[in-house]
């Protein structure tokens, strides 16, 4: 093995010669290859609740097994978590759990299998398996097709470790790709539904799609007045009024509006955060298959522009005066919304990095701080990271930019 496989930290981009890189082992590859087609085969079937528990479980401790990496589990259980809890109330939350894992898994080894093996039309041999066992057990042989959903995110995340591209613009490729399935589905639903892809039928299924959840809103609202009345709760007449005026049709056709104003970064939030663990789990693939020399100091290290940290700055305070009902508003929440996690990711290292130089009352201080805020206000910890990676972004540029200067003058 060349001196260069030996350290990790080496910047020359290794991808550039791919005939020197070293084998992989057969073990691995077989890893890779039954990785790629279990998690193609588990989109289109999250749909069954018990298939979707079981190929949560099988997911996972493929995961384990094959990325040796307890920060990457650890971060995949979260996120499928969130997105079981998100999805839940709505019938399908181990359905969309599963899903979750299974595009973060199948774009991590497919990845891995695009980049290292010699021939990478290879990589279409456990994609095709998945399909045809997709059809075997749908009903609807055209929904086999999902097996094919993180195939983009793959390629062009493929695209950008081969070129040897900074962590933070191979994470935008990969969220790219997902975006593009995402829209590929949507416009196929579309289309089934409405046998066109105009602007007034998407209207109309974006339309569909709001009562629905509306009326979604109002089921529940329903069954928990009657759950509370059956229980024989004594509430007093003050209460039962301002529970009526804070759970009344008009409150919840508000609520269903912002949260559909949301929905374009919901979906890019979404992306990026499948793309980040994707990236993250890719990484760990190279390190348990011998080939740390390929995940370079550019490819570890996560990175947030300046315009970002000051835009979403700008953004936060703007919504501390806008009406919230207002277009500026929407705009504003969409781009806080949009910037939010890799601002969050920034501040959990700066914040990480702040409490390991602490010392003593400082150390205890920082640690009870973040406890009061997690157990008070869970939601608040999000924003307050994101503006502390904001923050510590913006000061340490500036910080440098002035030791330029000095330098400079000297």
């Amino acid at each position: 093995m060349n001196a260069e496989f030996k350290q990790p930290n080496a910047e020359k981009n290794v991808w550039s010669d791919r005939e020197a890189l070293p084998k992989v082992s057969r073990g691995s590859l077989a890893v890779a290859f039954l990785s790629c087609f279990l998690s193609a085969l588990a989109i289109p079937l999250g749909g069954s609740e018990m298939l979707a528990l079981a190929g949560l479980l099988i997911l996972l401790a493929l995961f384990a097994w094959m990325t040796r990496s307890a920060f990457c589990l650890v971060s995949a259980l979260v996120t499928a978590f969130f997105a079981v809890t998100v999805a839940l109330p709505f019938g399908v939350g181990f359905g969309i759990g599963t899903a979750a894992l299974a595009l973060t898994l199948g774009c991590a080894s497919c990845t891995y299998l695009l980049t290292v093996l010699r021939h990478r039309l290879t990589v279409l041999l456990p994609l095709t398996a998945a399909v045809a066992a997709a059809c075997l057990l749908l009903p609807d042989p055209a929904w086999s097709l999902l097996c094919l959903a993180f195939l983009p995110a793959s390629a062009l995340l493929a695209f950008a470790t081969c070129k040897a591209s900074p962590r933070t613009s191979a994470i935008c490729f990969a969220a790219g790709g997902f975006l593009c399935a995402f829209l590929v589905l949507a416009a196929a639903l579309v289309y089934a539904a409405y046998r066109d892809l105009s602007l007034e039928a998407i209207q109309q299924s974006v339309a569909v799609l709001r009562e629905r959840f509306l009326g979604l809103l109002t089921a529940q609202r329903d069954a928990w007045l009657e759950a509370a009345a059956a229980a024989g709760a004594e509430i007093p007449d003050a209460m039962q009024a301002q529970i009526s005026e804070l759970l009344s049709d008009g409150v919840l056709a508000e609520l269903t509006d912002q949260i559909f104003s949301l929905f374009p970064a919901l979906v890019l939030v979404g992306c990026s955060i499948l793309a980040f663990e994707a990236q993250a789990s890719l990484n760990a693939c190279y390190n348990a298959s011998g080939l740390r020399a390929a995940v370079t100091r550019t490819a570890r290290v996560f990175t947030v522009s300046i315009p970002a940290s000051v835009l979403y700055s700008l953004s936060f305070l703007l919504l501390l005066f806008l009406r919230p009902s207002s277009l500026a508003a929407a705009v504003a929440q969409n781009l806080c919304l949009l910037l939010m996690p890799g601002l969050c990711v920034l501040g959990v290292i700066r914040f990480t990095a702040l409490l390991s130089n602490a010392q003593g009352t400082g150390k205890v201080f920082l640690l009870l701080f973040a406890a009061a805020i997690l157990l008070c206000y869970p939601g608040g910890m999000l924003y307050m990271l994101a503006m502390w990676g904001a923050y510590s972004n913006v000061a340490g540029a500036l910080q440098l930019y002035a030791i330029k200067k000095m330098v400079d003058r000297q």
